[in-house]
């Protein structure tokens, strides 16, 4: 049997085959995500093209598996018109209403969703954009692809709807006074065995669709996690994990991986959009290539600096500096490499930083590092474990940990077809 594993990833929608019998992967294929653009709110029309441009890559396939970024959302007043509808992701990144903060907070509600308030989150956009839709339905991605191209069971992938800060992942249900406008949210489908809806391909054969993880639950199903082990995952942002733990405080978020395990998790901490976003001021290609090889080989402990650029520019991030403009730094007033030196000690830094209070009340004997930066930044686990004092390792295959965990998934929840 051979699967499609696709992860619909904000900087790149990445897929491969999966070949169940020969227990081999096969066929790795990339094209652009939104967040390439920066754009904040895009058409289901170009996802959808996105999707079926990764399903005729691959042509030959018995089943997909499929995760997706966690924070995005769909309001469609009428099924039929879902094609033009907007797929509004966590780049909106609108300022968190107090009113609804407050209320937020004295009903505990963090208790239930496991999710400290912060912008971006689906239910921070609802309550502050007065042009959504009202009455409509509420999709996850995932919902609107399988709308789009087959049978859609009716029911959100459990991450997905866990991501909202709307839902109750210990109930497994939404929480209905923070479903604002009347919207109409699907009961999520937490049965990971089963199919989340059918695809039709051109020989209109049925093809069931599963999974509709997080990307985050994804890597974290890429390695061998447990009570001790820490997982520190870069992405577009990058997380940093590790099975939940019933004394764990709330400096944790928690998020629904399988079956009733959690892990406590701290996200939102800077990572490749906010690079970007530095790399961005330099006009030239020449200069925008001395950054990333000055990150991903230089030294950053041979270079003296004395000015302060911060990783945490976006409202929402760990360590957010709310004073500082990336837009308003010259292009001429740091050197390309001066700058990349600095911001590669600033993102060990801030691992140092939260590891540090993690271990105030956890053991941690080793983290595990995922996505594609710790394998392209030199040395990225000995240099962290200088940081830290603590063993690390970086999971090193051509293939990303999100598509390594789904295939991990599909045999560990021993979905037959």
């Amino acid at each position: 049997m051979v699967l499609l594993l696709i992860d619909f990833g904000a900087s790149r929608i990445k897929s491969c085959l999966y070949d169940t019998d020969r227990e081999c992967f096969l066929n790795i294929f990339s094209t652009p995500g939104a967040s390439l653009n920066n754009i904040d709110k895009v058409s289901l029309r170009t996802l959808d093209e996105s999707f079926n441009q990764h399903i005729q890559y691959h042509k030959n396939f018995n089943a997909i598996i499929i995760c997706c970024e966690m924070h995005g959302f769909i309001l469609c007043k009428d099924i039929k018109d879902l094609l033009d509808c907007e797929y509004i992701s966590w780049r909106v990144n609108s300022k968190i209403n107090k009113d609804y903060e407050n209320r937020y907070e004295k009903s505990n509600y963090k208790n239930k969703t496991g999710i400290t308030l912060r912008s971006g989150l689906p239910y921070c956009n609802l309550i502050n954009h007065d042009l959504f839709e009202k009455d409509a339905h509420f999709l996850t991605l995932t919902d609107a692809l399988i709308l789009l191209n087959g049978e859609w069971m009716n029911k959100s992938p459990l991450h997905l709807a866990a991501a909202t800060a709307m839902y109750d992942i210990f109930k497994k249900e939404w929480i209905t006074e923070l479903c604002v406008d009347n919207h109409r949210y699907y009961s999520s489908l937490h049965d990971f065995s089963k199919p989340l809806g059918y695809i039709t391909k051109d020989t209109k054969e049925q093809i069931p669709i599963f999974g509709g993880l997080g990307d985050l639950q994804a890597s974290i199903f890429s390695i061998d996690i447990n009570k001790d082990i820490v997982n520190l995952n870069l992405g577009t942002g990058s997380q940093i994990s590790m099975l939940y733990d019933k004394t764990d405080t709330q400096y944790y978020d928690l998020r629904p991986l399988n079956n009733n395990n959690y892990i406590s998790t701290i996200t939102h901490i800077p990572c490749g959009r906010a690079l970007q976003m530095y790399v961005n001021i330099f006009s030239s290609k020449k200069s925008q290539l001395e950054f990333w090889e000055s990150l991903f080989k230089g030294d950053s402990t041979k270079i003296e600096l004395t000015e302060k650029y911060p990783l945490g520019i976006f409202p929402g991030s760990y360590n957010y500096n709310s004073n500082f403009n990336v837009s308003s730094l010259s292009e001429y007033a740091v050197k390309p490499s001066t700058l990349a030196i600095h911001l590669k000690r600033e993102l060990f830094t801030q691992y140092q930083e939260i590891i540090k209070n993690i271990s105030v009340t956890r053991d941690v004997n080793k983290i595990l590092i995922t996505g594609s930066l710790g394998n392209k930044i030199e040395n990225f686990s000995d240099i962290l474990q200088t940081y830290t004092g603590i063993e690390c390792n970086t999971s090193s295959n051509e293939f990303d940990s999100t598509l390594i965990g789904l295939k991990n998934f599909y045999i560990e929840q021993n979905i037959s077809l």
